[in-house]
């Protein structure tokens, strides 16, 4: 056989090869659609928009993309609530760390954490949270120094306020989430290593747009978590470095700066499972600050009522106005 004619054979095979590829991850697309109702319903984007999007940080790709490049804004890190007025003065700024609760998703601009707590304390607060995220997510933009690549202004902080729920232990130990219809990319990861926290990039990760990946990790999450009791153990040992992590990288920068953990407690949340019982002690004695909701307010908020928003799930804008006086007395902001 000529050497043309090998040529056009293995051409011939890989394309072939491609094409099966392509049909499995196309079917798996389709079955993953089937599984999630949401998406479904309200479909964001086509099976190649998963191919060419760039809009989620919270994956391991997206985030890092963006810090390289240095192209973060505060829309860009789901910061849109920042609002620059030199009225507000008062005292030292505070930083916002979190998922889409501290974001403000569902809600307006003027109805975020960050807008109602500026409006009441004359502080100026960053927002940055990122939606879908996970503690690593916070420690990464630390560990990238966010503070000091041109996007934010010069800043002294006196608290970095950290808004906890269930959902965010599982978060960490995840490979993908939420769902493989719901991101473009692997998530982004940390591991504890001889005691360390590092950063923990998948293998395979270039492959991680694939719906044949994506479906592979989702499917060992759900095996492996389905064992919340067993895992409580190894689940607060990651999330505690991680934070302590976090709170050292936040010293260094500003030795004097407070690091706030805000409990947010919803009843019937079955996430709390994963949770070390001991775990809000132990963070304590570490010297965290630990504000918890429920002792701020003396229940526990309730899902699908007015203590959230249409979506009947993310914090409505009347739960920062019951929280925000209750977190300022116990800070004294």
């Amino acid at each position: 056989m000529s050497f043309r004619k090998k040529i056009f054979v293995i051409f011939i095979n890989l394309l072939f090869l491609f094409l099966i590829l392509f049909i499995f991850d196309f079917a798996i697309y389709n079955k993953c659609l089937i599984e999630d109702e949401f998406i479904r319903n309200n479909p964001h984007r086509s099976y190649f928009g998963f191919y060419t999007s760039e809009d989620e940080l919270y994956t391991d790709r997206g985030i890092n993309n963006h810090i390289n490049k240095k192209t973060i804004s505060f829309n860009n890190i789901n910061s849109k609530n920042f609002q620059r007025r030199e009225k507000l003065q008062k005292g030292k700024d505070i930083v916002l760390f979190g998922c889409s609760y501290t974001y403000g998703t569902e809600l307006k601009d003027y109805e975020a954490f960050d807008y109602k707590l500026q409006e009441y304390t004359k502080r100026r607060a960053y927002n940055l949270a990122i939606v879908a995220s996970g503690p690593q997510h916070m420690l990464h933009l630390l560990k990238k120094d966010i503070f000091n690549i041109g996007v934010l202004p010069k800043i002294q902080p006196e608290y970095a306020i950290y808004t906890y729920i269930p959902s965010h232990i599982q978060r960490a130990n995840s490979n993908v989430f939420p769902h493989p219809t719901d991101t473009n990319d692997l998530y982004l990861k940390y591991k504890l290593k001889n005691n360390k926290i590092e950063h923990s990039p998948l293998p395979f990760s270039f492959l991680g747009r694939t719906f044949i990946l994506k479906s592979i990790y989702y499917d060992f999450d759900i095996k492996k978590n389905k064992n919340k009791i067993k895992l409580q153990d190894e689940n607060f040992k990651l999330i505690n470095s991680i934070l302590l992590e976090s709170r050292k990288l936040l010293k260094e920068k500003y030795p004097d700066i407070k690091f706030v953990i805000l409990r947010y407690q919803t009843e019937n949340d079955e996430n709390n499972l994963y949770e070390l019982p001991e775990m809000w002690e132990i963070l304590k004695s570490e010297g965290f600050i630990i504000l918890d909701t429920e002792e701020l307010i003396g229940r526990k908020f309730k899902y699908s009522s007015e203590d959230t928003a249409k979506d009947g799930y993310h914090p409505s804008a009347k739960v920062w106005d019951m929280l925000i006086p209750k977190i300022v007395e116990k800070l004294n902001l």
